[in-house]
């Protein structure tokens, strides 16, 4: 999905050395995206020609308030995510190991739209399995609003928007004051970096 947001609107063309462990799954994969065809397969290269046209990106409200951050790891570093620079921010620790948490209060509740992670120099540490929850009752128990690999939606921030890198998460429509960030996956050597964060009303809200 990464390689369709190359495409702007031209061609792009993946070549995979067959001299590799692993290149059966990686042809599985290409084979596997809409306007890819096979080039030519010589034996030591398969080649293919992808051709298509990447969406365009989430758009976001108006940002509401935040009144604190905390998180499980480095909760010291956890309010440079609201400090207005990207240079520096909140990291996880050497990996994401699953179990990371960041939480979000916006001190009153709000109808929220969207997330939007600025990652700027640090897009490596975009979160391999994001969860989003939500406090929809002010009792404090959690509930799913979000899950998703944010991996395509950083390579399309990436090219559109290279300073900033916006990881932009649309949430709908979702009434609460507290949420909560959890990243489920894993990466070894990789952290989970949050440098800005901003949360959004929805579009319609505006």
């Amino acid at each position: 999905e990464a390689l369709t947001d190359l495409l702007h609107d031209g061609l792009v063309q993946v070549s995979i050395d067959r001299s590799r462990g692993d290149s059966p799954q990686m042809a599985a994969l290409v084979d596997r995206i809409p306007g890819a065809r096979l080039l030519d397969d010589d034996g030591r290269w398969r080649r293919y020609l992808i051709a298509q046209h990447r969406p365009g990106g989430v758009p976001v409200g108006v940002s509401i308030p935040i009144a604190a951050v905390t998180a499980n790891a480095w909760a010291p570093d956890a309010p440079r995510v609201i400090d207005g620079r990207i240079d520096v921010g909140w990291h996880s620790g050497n990996d994401q190991i699953g179990h990371e948490s960041f939480e979000i209060d916006l001190g009153t509740p709000q109808v929220v739209g969207g997330l939007v992670i600025e990652m700027g120099r640090f897009s490596f540490g975009y979160p391999q399995e994001l969860v989003v929850d939500a406090d929809r009752t002010g009792d404090g128990s959690f509930l799913e609003v979000w899950r998703g690999r944010p991996a395509r939606a950083t390579v399309q921030a990436a090219l559109d928007h290279p300073e900033r890198v916006p990881l932009t998460i649309d949430l709908g429509r979702v009434e609460t004051r507290r949420l909560r960030l959890r990243q489920v996956g894993s990466a070894a050597g990789i952290p989970w970096w949050i440098p800005e964060l901003a949360v959004t009303a929805p579009v319609s809200a505006e």
